[in-house]
Formats: structure tokens, C-alpha cells, sequence
């Protein structure tokens, strides 16, 4: 729940699977897309990931990607992005759509491959209201794992799609 803006309590939630994670801190100002505090109380949150990867029958990340992210996910034209994950994670505060938060927030999600603890991948956001990709400032810090799955965390101070890659 919210009061003023903020959550009531911090949030960490994990989906079912404990493939992806957000945090957000109850002192985060959770703003609609003009940047104005949200006023609903009921927060709802869903997120939307595919391994790359999948068993049959199942989405992969590549069933749910949006088109067109190789063109800003590298900034060297002579390699090509290589998807390492992706993730969509949405939130309502009743019917109105909460886009931007006051301070960044924590998104962790399993990527699959040979990686090292300490490794970085780009992030790159899709608008899908322009269905335009942007690569982001920060990027996304793997971390320990095992058996080819390590976590990988960024933060950010909006919500959308998000697609990690490696060059």
C-alpha cells in the first residue's frame, strides 16, 4: 500500500521462480510519467522475463523482446549486442501507471552464460509508447552464481522494458 507517494513498508519482491527481483525503498517518491507523486494507495506490481533459453512450449527472451535493440544497445557498430536478459516490470497505483521514482531502484535479474562475479552489461530501456530504445548510464553488475545462472543488478529511476547485453 501507499500514502503521500510512497510505500508504506520497503519492497523486495521476488517472482515465483526467483528469476527477478525489485527493491524500493518506502522513502522512494513513486511518480506517474509527468513526474508527479502518485495519490492511490493499492500498488500493484507485475514483471514480465523469459530466460534466453526456454524449455519447450515456453517463451524466451527472444519471444518477448521488443524489436530494434541492437541499434543503441552497442555503441561500436562492428559487434553486435548479444541479449544476456530481459525484463518488463510494471506498477499501478490503482488506475494510474507509475513510470519514475524521486532516487533509483533495484532491479536484479538471472542471466544465463559464462560469466564472473563483477562482470558489467549493458542496459538499454524501450518506450513503448515512442518504440524507442535508449542505452542507459549505468550498467548492470553480475554476481555471484552457479551452474551458468548468475544474478545481475542495476538501478534505475524508471520503469519499462529492460534489455542487458553483452558486446
Amino acid at each position: 500500500t501507499a500514502a503521500d507517494g510512497k510505500l508504506s513498508d520497503d519492497l523486495n519482491s521476488k517472482t515465483d521462480d526467483n528469476f527477478t527481483a525489485v527493491s524500493i525503498s518506502k522513502d522512494i517518491e513513486l511518480q506517474d510519467a509527468e513526474g508527479n507523486a502518485i495519490s492511490g494507495t493499492e500498488v500493484t506490481l507485475s514483471v514480465a522475463t523469459a530466460p534466453l533459453l526456454a524449455a519447450e512450449g515456453k517463451a524466451s527472451m527472444i519471444d518477448i523482446l521488443p524489436t530494434g535493440y541492437n541499434t543503441v544497445a552497442n555503441t561500436d557498430a562492428t559487434k553486435l549486442a548479444e541479449p544476456a536478459g530481459y525484463v518488463e516490470v510494471n506498477m499501478n497505483a490503482g488506475d494510474t501507471t507509475i513510470k519514475k521514482f524521486s532516487a533509483p531502484i533495484t532491479i536484479s535479474t538471472n542471466v544465463n552464460g559464462c560469466y564472473s562475479e563483477g562482470d558489467k552489461l549493458s542496459v538499454t530501456s524501450f518506450n513503448e509508447e515512442a518504440g524507442v530504445w535508449t542505452k542507459e548510464e549505468a550498467d548492470a553488475t553480475v554476481g555471484s552464481g552457479s551452474e551458468m545462472v548468475f544474478p545481475a543488478s542495476f538501478d534505475t529511476d524508471h520503469l519499462t522494458g529492460f534489455l542487458l547485453t553483452k558486446t
